[in-house]
């Protein structure tokens, strides 16, 4: 065919479907891993506004915006250590 003038593109459409086919595989891979970012992050800010009532910064100035979310960051902390010492506690004791 391209003695008579035509190109083939066969050759193109082949390295175009790989390239396709790894952007699909590559795009698959990063969004699973936002989603696993996002469902933790999510898990932890639906505690900290439900069970610690912290959902509102009404604060004036991002100092003591920070410094409000900070502590509300660390007691989530400090609740969750609490709660994995207890469960640790817990298997040890009927273990």
């Amino acid at each position: 065919m391209t003695q008579a003038g035509f190109f083939d593109f066969s050759k193109r459409q082949d390295k175009l479907l790989k390239t396709r086919n790894f952007l699909e595989q590559l795009n698959q891979v990063v969004a699973w891993e936002r989603s696993r970012v996002r469902a933790r992050v999510e898990h932890i800010f639906g505690h900290i506004s439900t069970a610690m009532n912290g959902c509102y910064v009404r604060t004036i100035g991002s100092a003591r915006a920070k410094t409000k979310i900070g502590l509300e960051n660390l007691a989530y902390n400090f609740s969750r250590y609490s709660f994995l010492m207890r469960s640790a506690k817990a298997k040890t004791v009927s273990a």
